[in-house]
């Protein structure tokens, strides 16, 4: 995160970072709410979340792990539903590879596996939301 304009930057997240306790992709999806910037979700092996990413001093910036999906598997992308920021959709490298919260601001989110809803085979590589309706991707 960057606090003037580019200049330097400081790790926001990375494991053992503001309490984050796995590592991510070579390629880790950072994604901002697109209503409220205090909130960012980070992909590493599960999704990281943290409501106080701009008022927080970069190093106290209070992750939380808000899946569990479990295995080595690490995340590609995340999907944040503009319409209903709580929308969120997740895909994984390998293994069940597609996820789906419609409470993804709560304690403890509630993710639904959609990899059988897939068209084809593979992993999705970037998730798009419609801009007002949430349920279509």
């Amino acid at each position: 995160r960057s606090t003037n304009d580019g200049t330097s930057f400081s790790t926001i997240a990375a494991n053992g970072v503001n309490g984050i306790t796995e590592s991510g992709a070579w390629v880790t999806p950072y994604k901002l709410n697109p209503i409220n910037p205090d909130t960012i979700y980070v992909g590493m092996r599960n999704i990281w979340r943290a409501f106080d990413a701009k008022s927080a001093a970069v190093n106290a910036v209070s992750f939380v792990q808000v899946s569990n999906f479990g295995g080595t598997s690490t995340i590609r992308d995340i999907g944040i539903a503009r319409s209903y920021t709580d929308v969120i959709y997740v895909s994984r490298n390998g293994g069940s590879n597609f996820y789906r919260t419609a409470n993804g601001n709560a304690a403890n989110p509630t993710w639904t596996d959609l990899e059988s809803n897939l068209p084809a085979n593979g992993t999705p590589n970037d998730i798009e939301v419609h801009p007002t309706n949430p349920n279509k991707v």
